[in-house]
């Protein structure tokens, strides 16, 4: 128990702090009003965060494609046609869907009403069987558009494109290659978003207006006008259906394909932008053409393209039992590429007659 004096003096020193605490809480009232220091603060902060911009999200702010569907800010930007690309399939696989691969283990056909099976590859000669598809049933190539930068008008030429595309492929695949493939589309209206995505997915390629990834079934394409893009999606829509259809392809017909696809069949030839090379005599050798490489390729990218559309239209008009025996041969095949002997056995022509008529006919056209 505290006594008397305790008491008095422990009352005081009380009395002390509290008159202590009040006379520092009036000073600090006086010179920082509580709320209006915290308002002040708040405000402040408020100013920072406002000049910090936000997250974009590039799928919701891409505005819908119209025409024109662009303005290029970077001027260097490429812009010849043939930089379209295809990515090599990555893995073991040959084709996209592992069904397709398990079909390619066991071959089976029928000669002289005889079925023949085997677990190696058939080959195609120039006097092979083969039963053109002649309809291609629309619900066999389903079109799929991953990102919104396109408005609906243009998805619906894209799409009508594609289809119209696929008159040519009734004329001249085989019926046994024909199977139900996903086109799947995703379209660039700016540079820089669409360069940041190429960097990311396909870094290996340079400069281009677009390009298929097999690996993951995806037709990337930039539209720097309505037409440009509209030719290349098809371009590209048509190297998805090669590689479900026919598996590895040689690069010659591959783009070969694509190229005549991506064309208006309705004109003539000479209209087509390649066909100033093939008046320019600018064109690459049969010889060289059918067993180029990567780097060859690259090399004399124009001329190489110029002469693979050509050689598959002189064939389209020319030759279509042979182009329809090719295709059938890669798709017997569809972990190869053909080559020149390849081409020499199942046309059962020479190089050197092969080429003399591939002449003959550009010949007439000029």
């Amino acid at each position: 128990m505290f006594t008397k004096p305790r008491k008095s003096k422990f009352g005081l020193i009380l009395v002390l702090i509290t008159v202590n605490t009040l006379l520092v809480f009036e000073f600090g009232q006086n010179q920082y009003s509580l709320r209006g220091f915290f308002d002040e603060s708040i405000n402040e902060v408020a100013s920072e965060l406002s000049n910090v911009a936000a997250p974009v999200d590039e799928e919701q702010t891409e505005q819908a494609i119209e025409v024109p569907v662009m303005h290029l800010q970077d001027t260097n930007f490429e812009t010849k046609r043939t930089t379209h690309r295809e990515l090599p399939q990555v893995g073991g696989a040959c084709t996209i869907l592992s069904s397709e691969q398990e079909e390619k283990d066991i071959y089976k056909w029928q000669k002289n009403g005889i079925t023949h099976l085997s677990d190696t590859p058939r080959s195609v000669s120039s006097d092979s069987p083969v039963s053109i598809i002649g309809t291609i049933k629309p619900e066999m190539i389903s079109i799929n558009f991953i990102n919104s930068y396109a408005s609906f008008a243009l998805k619906e030429k894209i799409k009508s494109r594609v289809m119209k595309a696929r008159e040519m492929f009734e004329r001249v695949v085989p019926q046994s290659a024909v199977k139900p493939v996903s086109i799947n589309f995703r379209l660039f209206n700016d540079v820089t978003r669409y360069e940041r995505y190429r960097a990311k997915v396909a870094p290996s390629i340079g400069a281009s207006i677009g390009f298929y990834m097999g690996s993951i079934n995806e037709s990337v394409v930039m539209m720097k006008s309505e037409t440009q893009g509209t030719n290349t999606a098809v371009h590209e829509a048509m190297h998805s259906i090669n590689r479900h259809w026919f598996g590895n392809m040689s690069q010659w017909l591959n783009e070969g394909l694509a190229e005549y696809a991506e064309t208006n069949q309705s004109l003539p030839l000479q209209s087509n932008t390649w066909f100033k090379t093939v008046k320019q005599k600018r064109l690459i050798p049969l010889k060289q053409l059918l067993r180029v490489t990567k780097n060859e390729w690259h090399a004399k990218e124009k001329e190489m393209y110029a002469t693979s559309w050509a050689f598959v239209a002189f064939m389209m008009q020319q030759q279509r039992n042979m182009l329809s025996r090719l295709l059938l041969e890669e798709s017997y095949n569809g972990c190869r590429s053909l080559t020149l002997s390849d081409v020499e056995r199942v046309s059962g022509k020479s190089l050197v007659l092969l080429q003399r008529e591939f002449d003959n006919w550009l010949d007439s056209k000029i």
